[in-house]
């Protein structure tokens, strides 16, 4: 609990909150909290609204999946994580990895690859994958599914959501498809991918989910078809290819862990790149040390510091 943060603060009080020996001395307690001298003078009024137990909210968001290949479904978004209260201990370094995007392939898109803090890991989003022309076609599984590609000579299915099993789950599964030449939607963190069955519109990303006003996170890519193409889903996710009028697809917007859009098979034959994923913190900001690798964008926001990293690195406490 922490301690008051005016009046009279007895020695006895630092020693419950912090531990330590008799008799209590305050050089005992240098840098025990942030705000608190590592050295020098040291008063009780240093140790105002101070605790020994720091906790900090996280945001993990993985890579998103690939987009398919000819008439190829969206990429599934990365996976998403909302983690409360972390214990943090004063000192110790944590590792935050951001997972890039899954690039082109075939038959499928490739997977967006893993983030993590402190090993509290989202699964990279599944890829999309091709149209089933030739043979049955199944897209990958992931944080988020990716999507199926057109129906056409054979089937295609879309990948299930939450490969890592969480609960609640940190993705859902991509949209499957009804009609040639209109593929399925890539899942997002916050809603399944839509089908593509035939009409204008159809083969949009699964929505991502919104976190603490610091943006949108994990939508899914849009399915690619013949016609007017398909939008990704709120939270970074691309655009699918529409051959008569839509225009290329799109990839995953950076630091979103949005799916790539899918694609046709003249304007855009190849799916487009998953965005990569961040990892976001929110700290008391008397709790925060700034002690910190990476690329990383700080904010304010009341009492709290958020710290967003675009790129691995650490955070000490």
């Amino acid at each position: 609990m922490a301690l008051q943060t005016s009046g009279p603060i007895a020695l006895s009080q630092i020693q419950t909150e912090f531990g330590g020996s008799n008799p209590i001395a305050l050089s005992e307690y240098y840098g025990a909290a942030s705000g608190v001298p590592g050295s020098g003078t040291i008063r009780a009024s240093d140790f105002y609204g101070t605790s020994s137990v720091i906790t900090a909210d996280v945001l993990v968001v993985a890579g998103g999946g690939c987009g398919g290949n000819d008439y190829g479904g969206g990429g599934g978004a990365g996976g998403v994580r909302q983690l409360a209260a972390l214990v943090l201990s004063p000192g110790t370094t944590y590792t935050i990895t951001v997972g890039a995007g899954g690039t082109t392939s075939w038959p499928n898109g490739l997977n967006g690859s893993n983030s993590s803090f402190h090993g509290n890991n989202a699964t990279g989003g599944g890829g999309g994958t091709t149209w089933g022309g030739d043979f049955e076609t199944f897209a990958s599984s992931g944080g988020s599914g990716g999507g199926a590609g057109s129906v056409y000579n054979f089937w295609s299915y879309p990948g299930a959501g939450n490969a890592g099993g969480y609960s609640p789950v940190e993705g859902y599964s991509g949209g499957g498809t009804s009609a040639a030449i209109y593929a399925g939607g890539g899942g997002g963190a916050g809603a399944a991918g839509n089908a593509g069955t035939g009409g204008a519109g159809t083969g949009t990303g699964g929505a991502g989910i919104s976190w603490e006003g610091q943006g949108t996170f994990g939508g899914g890519g849009g399915g690619g078809d013949y016609w007017s193409g398909s939008s990704g889903g709120a939270g970074g996710g691309g655009a699918g290819a529409g051959y008569n009028y839509g225009g290329p697809n799109s990839p995953g917007v950076a630091n979103t862990g949005g799916g790539g859009g899918g694609a046709d098979r003249t304007l855009s034959p190849s799916g487009a790149s998953g965005g990569s994923g961040t990892v976001i913190m929110k700290i008391p900001t008397s709790s925060y040390t700034g002690i910190k690798t990476g690329t990383t964008v700080v904010t304010t926001s009341g009492s709290y510091t958020f710290v967003k990293w675009n790129s691995s690195g650490t955070y000490t406490a």
